[in-house]
Parts: structure tokens; sequence; C-alpha cells
């Protein structure tokens, strides 16, 4: 639940900067795009021949579709018809045909039975859902999910409940009764489990959900997606107030109860960027100048192209230090770089540790041409031998081009 790690903040800033070529990266997505698939109950389906979408449609073979869902299949070569009986309802369809007759009623084909290589397929969605199924479409991962539809206003109350749970637990700071909300096999449980231990030692916050709905319900899964905002309320370390959104991934466990397997953020967004210098602490003035200078030395190296006064301003293996040295070094050899700072506050401060938040403007030149940013970043520093120097790259908490 804390800031994104990110590392070599001037890549970041540089790609926020430079326009890149969007036809050339679609056009090795989908060189590089997975085979469709399709899944029913969460189980994949195997097919004689691969699926394949035709104007938006996936077809598939038809026999392996129609046994999946239950029902027993007669094809009639000779007419091109298909015959499909389960124990709730008749299919008949032709291929070439408008209109296929289930349970003796007509309904539009609408081009969903083709030959497609000498074989007889059939459109998903239109089957399954003839078939009383619900039927998504994963585009990222390009899986048809077939499923058996549940009524949500059933299971609503209990999966928000589990999501109330969630926020008393936090609000209690009691991460045991924050955990028992999640499957024991869940994924990642011993990392979250981990990291919200610490946070809650650490610091209060409160979780107030500004919506919620349910995208995906099945029997024994289901995913609410939420838009949450959440807010620091006590705490000594830095905890900037955002708005996020997530999926909870659920799953019944084996007493049919709604746990948590997994959670995952689709979107964060700063509340109050300028309130995050309310947050500063109080420290000595010469560790506040100290480490002000610190950051200053930096940007003029990055200036004079000096790249030893840049490491320099890092404790030895600082993580990710290396790494952006080697980018900057890179960057300097297409562009012309002018960094400098608009503004610094400690928001946190132990004595010989502490956290820099600070705000900086770049300026890249190429071919005569200027670009401008601004970067919000969060740095940790540490005092060595009476000497403060940055311990890592930092976190990027802000990109916007100027």
């Amino acid at each position: 639940m804390g800031v994104t790690s990110l590392k070599r903040w001037l890549t970041v800033v540089l790609s926020a900067l430079i326009v890149c070529s969007a036809a050339a990266g679609t056009a090795s997505a989908a060189a590089n795009a997975p085979a469709v698939r399709v899944t029913l109950e969460g189980k994949a389906l195997s097919f004689q021949a691969p699926p394949t979408i035709i104007g938006g449609k996936t077809f598939v073979e038809f026999r392996s579709l129609f046994k999946a869902l239950g029902y027993t299949v007669d094809y009639v070569a000779s007419s091109k018809t298909i015959k499909a009986q389960s124990n709730a309802r008749k299919i008949e369809m032709k291929v070439g045909g408008t209109t296929a007759l289930v349970n003796g009623a007509k309904e539009q084909v609408n081009g969903d039975l083709k030959l497609i290589g000498g074989r007889t397929m059939v459109g998903v969605r239109f089957i399954a859902t003839l078939s009383g199924k619900t039927v998504a479409w994963n585009a990222q991962s390009r899986i048809v999910v077939i499923t058996t539809p549940v009524s949500a206003s059933v299971e609503r109350a209990a999966l928000f409940g589990v999501l109330d749970k969630l926020n008393k637990a936090e609000a209690d700071g009691d991460a045991s009764a924050y955990m028992s909300q999640f499957l024991p096999n869940a994924q990642m449980r011993a990392d979250i489990e981990a990291g919200i231990r610490e946070q809650f030692s650490q610091v209060q916050i409160r979780t107030t959900y500004v919506s919620r709905k349910i995208p995906t319900l099945t029997q024994t899964e289901a995913v609410v997606a939420t838009t949450e905002e959440i807010r620091k309320a006590g705490g000594a370390i830095f905890f900037p107030d955002r708005r996020d959104r997530y999926e909870y991934h659920l799953r019944k466990d084996a007493s049919g109860t709604w746990k948590v397997d997994y959670i995952a953020q689709v979107s964060s967004d700063w509340l109050d960027v300028n309130g995050m210098w309310s947050q500063e602490v109080q420290a000595p003035d010469e560790d506040k100048q100290a480490v002000a200078a610190l950051l200053n030395a930096q940007l003029q190296a990055i200036n004079d192209k000096d790249f030893d006064a840049y490491a320099a301003t890092y404790v030895p293996s600082a993580p990710g230090a290396a790494e952006e040295l080697a980018d900057l070094k890179d960057l300097q050899a297409s562009y012309r770089m002018s960094a400098k700072v608009e503004r610094t506050a400690i928001v946190e401060y132990s004595g010989d540790q502490a956290l820099l938040l600070a705000s900086m403007l770049l300026d890249v030149t190429q071919d005569g041409e200027t670009r401008s940013g601004r970067s919000l970043i969060l740095i940790p520093v540490t005092k060595k031998d009476g000497k403060w120097l940055f311990a890592g790259t930092g976190d990027i908490l802000l990109n916007e081009k100027l």
C-alpha cells in the first residue's frame, strides 16, 4: 500500500518527455500476442483445432465446445447440420443457415457457424450464451472466460463484507484480523503479511470506499473492483494521501466462505500533491542544509557530465545507483540535460537516516529542441562518517511535462 518503487528517475522522466512511435509498439505487441484460449468454470478447454478470431468473434471446433457444455452431439454431414442436446436444451443449426432452433424456437445465427479450413466452427459467445452461460473476454491474456451466472444480489453482501472486515482491521491496526480474510494459500501471502505488519506498526491509515462493484462473479470466484481514498491518520512515517483503484480477487474456501486470493492495484493518483510538503519533520538546520547541498551536487554533476562526482553522491553499493549511472551515461550521449532543484523537505528523520522529498526540474535538448519536465521524488539519505549520502535511487511520486 506504499508508493511504487521506480528506479532510474532520469530514464522515467525522459520517457515522459520524448515522443515514441506508438505504431511500432502496437505492431510488436500484435506479433507477440499469445494464442487464444477458452476456459469453462476456470478450466482450460481443448479443441481439435486452435481457436481463431474472425470479425471480432472467437470461433472454436463445435464438437468439443458442445461436449464441454454438457451436450450429446450428432453431426449430419450430408446437410451440414449440428444436433446437440443436454438436459435443459436442444439445439439444431445448419452451416450457412441464418437461424438455429433452440428448444424449437428460432434464434438468429448471425454468422456464428462457419466452415474454416474444412472444419465446422462455432462462435463461442453465441453457443455459450444460448446454453445459459456468461461469457467474458480478457483482451490482455486473450482468454474467453465462460462461467455459470450467479445472482450478484445473493453474494454482494458477503463479498463487500470481506472488504469491510479488511477496512476495520486496517483502522484497528490488527494485522492478524486483516490476514484472516485471505486464503491460507493466497498468492504471495507471506510477503503481503510481512508488508501489512510493517505498515501497521509504522502508520495509521483510513480507507474510504468511493465505489465498489462486482464485474466478475461465478459460484466459486469473484472480482470486486473498488475506488478508494486512502488517508494518513497517524504515525511517524511519510505517507501521502491518494486515490487508488483495486481489483480484489476472491475465491471460496473449503467452507464456502469468500476469502481474498490476491489484490491487484489498477491505478493510483495523489489526492493532494501540495499537501505532501506539510509532512516535513523537524531536523537540525545543519542536516537540512547538508542534504539539500547533496542533491544540488548530484544535479550539478548531471549538468557537468561529471560521472565520478555523480557516483560520489551515493553510498558504496547503493541499490540501483550503478544502473542509474549507466543510464545517465547513455542519455548524456544523446541529449543535453539541465537539472535543478525546485523545492526540498525532509519528511522522515532519525539522526543518521532521513527521507528527502524533492521537486526537480529537468530540461532535455536534442537537435535544438528542448523539452521540460518536473519530477517529484522521494530519496533515502544516510550519514556516513559525518557525511550525508544517498542510500538509494528513490521513489518517483510524480512526473509531468511542463
